[in-house]
């Protein structure tokens, strides 16, 4: 079954050989000739102010992504088949189909009244597939690979399906958007670092306020930063940096910007510390205005695992970790002094949970992710990220594969996991941990009888039955807790929900009343979550709650996660794909 393995991107960068095979690529992409590409011209995304009902809150989908491009079938597409931005109605000729590549709102920061984002094209064939995979095409998307038009020249298979990332801005008052994405003479008439760019993962603003940062992945295990001036959106500094191949989470804390990211090598992760300094007069260069000096970055703590989301509780940063090299946790900085944390400080950091903590079986354990984190009421939250058939894939690495389809349905289902949620508070004392949602008792895998048995999680005794309820806030398809805000007085959980990916390929497919993203409130802290959209906000494609960007008091925006590029028809029966800028306000007290 394919399922969007989300972890592959890392795999891929760490393989040398393809590596130095996707270097000379991306040399090629970035090296034909610019002329052609000129003849870009990548439509707005649209702004549809369409109210959208919700449970407790009004709802209004302010921006989507537009189609870009012109589908006819697998193998039979040409470069450059660009959708004409002038006829949103009919975008392309007829017997075509209008492609939307954008598909997630990966990276995004607020300031002001803008959104600043960033997204990642076709996610779920770039991060889900691999080199070897085969074309496939279904009623909501298509994955090409080695039959894409920019596939084998310049492009291997493996990313076959991409195309550059966009950057913008929302302007919340006046409800118009700009496309910031820098040009230049790199392919598809952009600048070349952005054309090296798998997708904007981060974002952040100095503590100036001055200064925007976006951080993308780059294909060859790096990242690169591009950084603009809010005031005159201009684009002012780039550069590449090879000491990590990850940067996910910005936070700023006083007059400081923090950032997780996963060092090279596969070492494991660090939170670092960002100080932008603006370079002297325009940066002239044909390849855009590089300039690494202008990106000062100190690293703080070194992480036993890739640095994740981040978090400020009780005047402490707390960062969640994926689970590479070591198992995934919760880590807690010392107190936070006036001029923000420095190197010197790194000793003072620990680790004051990590999932062996929860899970008996050691393998999945390993293979469990830190979601999420967010300061509430005293206490701090988190959950659990799983990665479709990440722990079945480390349970096979490590017991072989399965002799029969039986025991490889048994191993599955015994991997499967939902998103675990949890709270804790005294961490710098006698540290107070609650299950909230999850489970009792979980398989466990008995090598020396090949059985799945059932054994009582790992919590301390007296603590290990869930709160409030089940994995998944009841929804066994829920697999990341992939957003936490705190919003006037209640915290809000976003999740990705794989039901509709499990549907399109399962012979016994989840309810359709499960698909779509789910966004759970805590009222307080005394009391279990409840729905706030479990349909995706409407549309169920949107599988992700990819970015919750919290504004003021009267408004609470989602970034949504939806990569079902082939979803563009205003006549079928199917939502419409790409991803989504919902608004959520309070409603008008009667």
């Amino acid at each position: 079954m394919k399922v969007a393995h989300h972890y592959l991107l890392s795999a891929v960068s760490s393989c040398a050989f393809l590596r130095k095979l996707l270097t000379a690529c991306i040399v090629c992409l970035c090296a034909v000739s610019s002329a052609r590409a000129q003849t870009s011209n990548v439509p707005l995304p649209l702004l549809p102010n369409t109210p959208i009902s919700l449970q407790s809150l009004d709802g209004v989908l302010r921006a989507k992504a537009s189609p870009d491009e012109c589908f006819i079938s697998i193998g039979a597409n040409q470069p450059f088949q660009f959708a004409d931005p002038t006829n949103p109605d009919q975008p392309c000729p007829e017997g075509q189909i209008p492609k939307v590549n954008q598909g997630y709102i990966w990276g995004a920061t607020h300031v002001a009244n803008e959104i600043w984002f960033g997204t990642v094209p076709n996610p779920i064939c770039l991060l889900g597939g691999g080199g070897d995979s085969e074309p496939y095409q279904n009623e909501a998307w298509v994955c090409e690979f080695g039959e894409g038009p920019y596939s084998p020249f310049p492009l291997p298979a493996v990313i076959g399906d991409y195309r550059p990332p966009r950057m913008y801005v929302y302007n919340t008052e006046t409800r118009t958007i700009q496309d910031i994405t820098p040009r230049g003479n790199g392919q598809f008439g952009l600048d070349r670092l952005v054309v090296t760019t798998a997708g904007i993962r981060g974002a952040g603003v100095t503590g100036s306020g001055r200064y925007v940062i976006f951080a993308g992945l780059d294909f060859t295990s790096a990242v690169n930063l591009f950084a603009f001036d809010r005031q005159t959106k201009e684009f002012v500094a780039k550069t590449r940096l090879t000491q990590f191949t990850n940067m996910r989470s910005f936070l700023t804390v006083g007059n400081a910007l923090y950032a997780s990211s996963r060092l090279s090598g596969a070492r494991g992760g660090a939170v670092i510390r960002f100080r932008f300094v603006p370079p002297r007069g325009r940066v002239v260069s044909p390849n855009g205005p590089e300039c690494a000096a202008c990106f000062q970055i100190e690293t703080l703590v070194e992480l036993d695992g890739d640095g994740a989301y981040l978090a400020l509780h009780e005047n402490r940063l707390f960062v969640s970790t994926w689970q590479i090299p070591n198992n995934a946790g919760i880590w807690m900085s010392p107190p936070i002094p006036p001029e923000g944390l420095r190197a010197a400080d790194g000793p003072l950091w620990k680790k004051v949970w990590d999932t062996t903590q929860y899970d008996p079986d050691p393998i999945v354990a390993s293979a469990t992710s830190g979601g999420a984190l967010q300061s509430f009421q005293g206490y701090l939250y988190w959950g659990t990220l799983h990665y479709p058939s990440a722990a079945y894939d480390a349970w096979e690495r490590t017991y072989g594969p399965p002799e029969t389809s039986e025991e490889r349905s048994a191993a599955r289902r015994g991997t499967q996991r939902a998103i675990a949620i949890f709270r804790g508070r005294n961490f710098d004392t006698t540290p107070e941990i609650e299950l909230l949602y999850g489970e009792e008792n979980l398989p466990v895998y008995d090598p020396a009888t090949g059985q799945w048995v059932l054994q009582p999680n790992r919590m301390p005794e007296g603590a290990r039955t869930p709160k409030y309820g089940p994995s998944g806030f009841g929804n066994p398809y829920n697999v990341y807790t992939w957003a936490m805000a705190q919003w006037n007085q209640k915290l809000y959980v976003g999740t990705f929900d794989m039901s509709y990916l499990t549907a399109t390929f399962s012979s016994n497919p989840p309810s359709p009343d499960l698909w779509g993203a789910d966004l759970m409130v805590f009222h307080d802290a005394n009391s279990p979550a409840v729905p706030e959209s479990t349909t995706g906000f409407g549309n169920y494609l949107n599988y992700g709650v990819r970015n919750l960007i919290l504004v003021d008091n009267t408004s609470l925006y989602i970034g949504s996660a939806n990569p079902m590029n082939l979803a563009t028809s205003k006549t079928d029966a199917l939502p419409e794909g790409g991803w989504e800028l919902v608004q959520l306000t309070p409603k008008p007290q009667p």
